[in-house]
């Protein structure tokens, strides 16, 4: 016997937040549509070998990033010594 756990009805697709997309011209250069980019326009194309050579191309300059030695810091997020809890810099 097949059951559905739940349903989505149009109440609840009208209910749901828009979303907001930044330009790719206007995000910063460590934001994640604009890093992937040109995966995503290879895979809408279709194109397995330009996604996979892209996505590759990427990999690869993180991993040089990773190794250099700098520590990461978040830019937008502060992680709060006391409670070691991560506090979104931009909450108001």
């Amino acid at each position: 016997m097949k059951t559905s756990f739940w349903k989505v009805t149009q109440s609840v697709i009208d209910s749901r937040l828009k979303r907001y997309v930044v330009p790719i011209e206007q995000q910063q250069d460590n934001e994640s549509e604009k890093i992937w980019q040109y995966v995503t326009s290879a895979i809408r194309q279709n194109d397995q070998i330009s996604a996979t050579e892209e996505k590759t191309l990427l990999e690869n300059e993180q991993r040089k990033r990773r190794n250099n030695g700098n520590e990461w810091q978040s830019k937008i997020f502060r992680l709060d010594s006391k409670t070691r809890e991560w506090t979104y810099i931009h909450i108001e």
